[in-house]
């Protein structure tokens, strides 16, 4: 690929540099040293060692859990320090931000729901929604009368 220079300039390429491949093991090392100091996954910069989804799901969420995390708590620490007295009371605080699976997190509250372990409003509390008048107990099967607090699953009827 042609490069503009300006006139006169010579180009020449850098020992060392280049793409990853280019690296000799001592670089590749350092590389990974400075990476694994800041927290951050390979796959962030480009270097593509983790090919699968589900390793670069779990390594975003983990750069973002153990290493942007805590500085965005200073952050929000400094400030609220700062000018918390200024606002009554009130204090700042990042949005909920760390990537989570939401499916998995579907999943295992319908379980939880299926098995009377919470109830409707404890489930929508999860996603910030307004409790319901039908929520407060565990939701029953269909074949089951309205349930009324009293039968467990291992305790199926009373009397």
């Amino acid at each position: 690929m042609p490069v503009p220079l300006p006139p006169g300039a010579k180009l020449r390429e850098l020992a060392g540099l280049g793409s990853a491949e280019n690296l000799g093991p001592t670089e590749t090392a350092l590389r990974n040293k400075i990476m694994a100091a800041v927290g951050t996954p390979g796959f962030l910069v480009g270097f593509a060692a983790e090919a699968n989804r589900a390793s670069a799901e779990a390594a975003l969420w983990a750069f973002d859990f153990a290493s942007v995390a805590p500085w965005a708590q200073l952050i929000t620490d400094a400030i609220n320090y700062q000018l918390g007295d200024e606002f009554d009371g009130e204090r700042v605080q990042f949005a909920e931000w760390i990537w989570r699976d939401r499916l998995a997190e579907s999943e295992i509250d319908e379980r939880l729901l299926t098995h009377l372990v919470i109830s409707p409003n404890e489930a929508r509390a999860k996603r910030n929604m307004a409790p319901a008048a039908w929520g407060d107990l565990p939701v029953g099967q269909q074949q089951d009368v309205p349930y009324d607090g009293t039968r467990t699953p291992e305790r199926p009827t009373e009397g």
